[in-house]
């Protein structure tokens, strides 16, 4: 007959969150390095700050002129980043960062603006033609929402 060993339960809960933390279980799986995260946050922000020419976020090389339509940016962290020109016709940027970002005459439409956050951007001759803008933080730090879902 077995012997039924008698673990307290915390001891227990101890050890299945050590398992899973070894594990890997419950990482994001993201190109974060930052090592830290921000409490009360749902996900956390990608760090791409100080973003360098020829930087690549999710497939899309950050720099003028580049082509990244329908890119997957949802969150990245784009600050003063030079897309002069870039061609980002329908990007998900749903939360990113793009202050101080170089966004003149890009191709923005029918990206989703929502949650981004564009003050100190410069927009000027930018293609907006049907962007959504959900609670986005304007250049001038206006808050704008047109086509919100």
């Amino acid at each position: 007959m077995r012997e039924r060993l008698k673990v307290p339960r915390v001891t227990l809960v101890l050890a299945v969150v050590a398992a899973g933390l070894l594990a890997g279980c419950g990482s994001d799986d993201s190109s974060d390095s930052s090592g830290g995260s921000e409490a009360g946050t749902e996900e956390p922000t990608r760090k791409y700050e100080n973003v360098a020419a020829g930087t690549v976020v999710n497939g899309c090389r950050i720099e003028p002129k580049t082509i990244c339509q329908r890119a997957d940016l949802r969150r990245a962290d784009l600050r003063g980043a030079d897309l002069r020109r870039a061609d980002l016709y329908g990007a998900d940027l749903y939360g990113a960062r793009l202050n101080e970002a170089q966004l003149t005459g890009a191709t923005l439409a029918f990206a989703d603006l929502s949650f981004a956050d564009l003050r100190g951007a410069d927009l000027s001759g930018a293609i907006l033609n049907d962007a959504t803008f959900c609670w986005t933080v304007m250049p001038d730090k206006s808050t704008k929402s047109s086509r919100c879902r």
